[in-house]
């Protein structure tokens, strides 16, 4: 009977120091976010990585995903476009559709790796803003390239500025999604086979510090 009861005094002891280690308090969480940001187009799965453990998200959301001179000849953009994304009030992450000149892969490879995507699908995604290039029959003002930028505002939610890896994934498949979206509304009349996902990206050292790095790509 003595044996017994210390049988199951020990089995009592062990499944409790499993559910401590498992279970700790001081780790639960509540984040709330939004069903949809940006334009619609970003959801929790997309926000999830870039904001921190405990807090509220929201999203606002400036202009239209695609500034109205990248669309239509001869017109101008009165004011930003872009989505802003506010952990607990401020702002951690921006996101916005801009045009570049032909020449912006070559300027781009002088202080960050070029990543191709697709056919005319190019990434740099250890620059200070990582930014999505595609090419785009069809845009107007004078460009030949779609770009967005996905950035971290002043470190993103981490006070010492560093970056994770779920971070940086986090940034560059959003202006992923964003870009698929942006090249349909332009349009694009050329074909753009965007990948689903960017290949998975590991922090730099010195991420927030633009890298010269630069790699030879056929767009």
């Amino acid at each position: 009977m003595r044996r017994s009861m210390v049988l199951s005094a020990i089995a009592v002891v062990a499944v409790g120091a499993v559910v401590g280690l498992w279970w700790k308090p001081w780790q639960s969480t509540i984040v709330k976010l939004p069903q949809s940001a940006c334009w619609g187009i970003l959801d929790q799965s997309d926000i999830r990585p870039v904001v921190g453990i405990s807090g509220e998200v929201t999203a606002v959301t400036t202009g239209p995903l695609v500034p109205p001179p990248l669309k239509y000849a001869n017109r101008q953009t009165l004011g930003p476009d872009e989505c802003d994304i506010r952990w607990n009030g401020a702002v951690v992450a921006e996101a916005d559709v801009s045009g570049a000149s032909s020449d912006a892969l070559s300027v781009a490879a002088s202080g960050d790796t070029l990543l191709p995507l697709a056919p005319g699908v190019v990434m740099t995604p250890y620059a200070v803003v990582p930014k999505i290039y595609f090419r785009c029959t069809g845009i107007q003002g004078g460009w030949t390239y779609g770009v967005v930028s996905a950035q971290s505002m002043n470190g993103g939610v981490d006070p010492n500025g560093s970056m994770s890896a779920a971070a940086l994934n986090g940034f560059a498949n959003i202006a992923l999604k964003l870009a698929k979206v942006a090249a349909a509304e332009i349009p694009c009349t050329n074909h753009l086979d965007f990948p689903s996902a960017v290949p998975t990206l590991k922090p730099q050292a010195h991420y927030r510090f633009p890298m010269k790095v630069s790699s030879p790509i056929s767009d």
